[in-house]
């Protein structure tokens, strides 16, 4: 115990000498003890103190200096550092450095100054929390988001890093910026948080969200709350409320960011169908062409012989979303399989067999065997379209199918047909569904 206690004075004693030629010594001298107390990482308040001093004695020691106070991590020593980005430009660049390596340790330190920082060098502390986010930078992102200075870059640097923030770190950034909406912030403030709102994705401040797509608000901030609400579920009420907005040309300013937000809904609410057949009708190309992008998840028989008759429209994009219909709905199943078997053109066999097997999921085991029996007769006949008949098979089927074409090309085999059998046993082993 004598010797332990003795260790400790003369290691106290040792420190104290360290430090006194930090403080007294030569420079080159000084310069070695700032490196020394460094390595040694003492977290003695009399060693951070001398380090903080030495910092702003010259530029040459205080690059040392800095790095000891580094080196020692602790919260007194980092509270300096985060001191001397602020107030020493030259070591600015080196105090962003060390409290990135810091971590999550540096971020008591960097909310506690925040506030109180120049917006340059918010925007370098803001690039320090993202690097590690920690629950104690959630406060600095939200204010560096909603003050007008920082506004901009903040908002960028957030959503560059917004998928490596752990969950629990997005809800508590989601609820802390929904707090803030209430505040007098300029449009485009307000626009950044409704920006970042939407990309956290969280469901249950969808509510909040919805008020700012009013007529009342501005056409920035609209746009920026109708952004947000891209892929999110909405009730009938609210959708309805949009489509009439669409159909409003007094809002015509607003039509583009509403077809993209209700475009990308997941799942449309029962009893819309008519709203949207009427919009169908319209003389407006984009509002046709956004009726028939959103009847995707309706589509109807009666739909479909419209999507039908679009395949072959003069725009790309009403053939695109007629395409996208017709893959998607099981009502498209039949005809799309009656025009592959009549089809002499390959191109468009290609893409008529890439629509059905994308049906695969909505397809009944009777039809995929349907399928297969259709492919084979028109393969034995030689038919222009049983290559791709063949394709849909197997991709809708899967394994399933399997028995029931191997039969068919033993059977080939027994008689003799070579070419047949052997197509039939290529496209299995090319799906391969084919065992060894």
């Amino acid at each position: 115990m004598q010797d332990v206690v003795a260790l400790e004075v003369c290691m106290n004693e040792t420190l104290k000498t360290i430090v006194g030629i930090l403080e007294t010594g030569r420079t080159e001298l000084q310069v070695a003890a700032a490196q020394i107390l460094g390595e040694l990482r003492s977290k003695d308040s009399s060693v951070v103190r001398a380090l903080a001093v030495a910092s702003s004695r010259s530029s040459v020691l205080g690059r040392y200096a800095i790095e000891a106070l580094g080196q020692i991590g602790s919260p007194e020593a980092l509270q300096v550092v985060v001191d001397l980005l602020s107030e020493n430009q030259m070591l600015a660049d080196q105090a962003v450095r060390l409290l990135g390596e810091a971590g999550p340790d540096a971020h008591p330190a960097i909310a506690e100054a925040f506030a109180s920082a120049h917006s340059e060098n918010r925007l370098r502390m803001l690039q320090v929390l993202l690097k590690s986010p920690s629950q104690d930078s959630i406060a600095p992102m939200v204010e560096a988001l909603c003050a007008a200075e920082t506004c901009g870059p903040a908002a960028l640097a957030l959503k560059k890093r917004l998928d490596s923030l752990e969950e629990s770190l997005q809800q508590g950034l989601c609820e802390a910026l929904v707090g803030r909406l209430d505040q007098e912030v300029p449009d485009e403030v307000l626009s950044e948080i409704l920006t970042v709102i939407g990309l956290l994705g969280v469901d249950d401040v969808k509510a909040t969200v919805i008020k700012y797509t009013d007529v009342s608000c501005s056409i920035e901030v609209r746009t920026a709350a109708l952004r947000a609400l891209v892929g999110q579920k909405l009730t009938a009420t609210q959708v309805k409320g949009f489509l009439e907005q669409l159909q409003d040309s007094s809002q015509a300013v607003m039509h583009e960011v509403l077809r993209e937000t209700l475009v990308e809904l997941p799942e449309w609410p029962s009893g819309l169908g008519p709203t949207l057949k009427k919009m169908l009708a319209s003389r407006n190309q984009n509002q046709r062409l956004f009726a028939l992008r959103a009847m995707r998840h309706m589509a109807t028989p009666e739909l479909i012989k419209v999507a039908l008759r679009l395949r072959d429209h003069s725009d790309p994009r009403f053939r695109e979303a007629a395409q996208e219909v017709l893959a998607t709905s099981k009502h498209a199943l039949e005809p799309l399989l009656r025009l592959l078997t009549l089809c002499k053109d390959p191109a468009e066999g290609r893409r008529l067999a890439d629509m059905l097997s994308r049906l695969g999921p909505v397809a009944k085991p009777q039809q995929v065997t349907l399928i297969a029996e259709r492919a084979i007769k028109t393969l034995a006949s030689k038919g222009p379209s049983a290559d791709a008949l063949c394709d849909v098979a197997i991709s809708m089927g899967g394994k399933k199918v399997v028995p029931f074409l191997l039969e068919k090309a033993v059977r080939w085999r027994r008689t003799k047909r070579y070419s047949e059998a052997l197509h039939v046993l290529a496209k299995l082993a090319t799906a391969d569904l084919l065992d060894d």
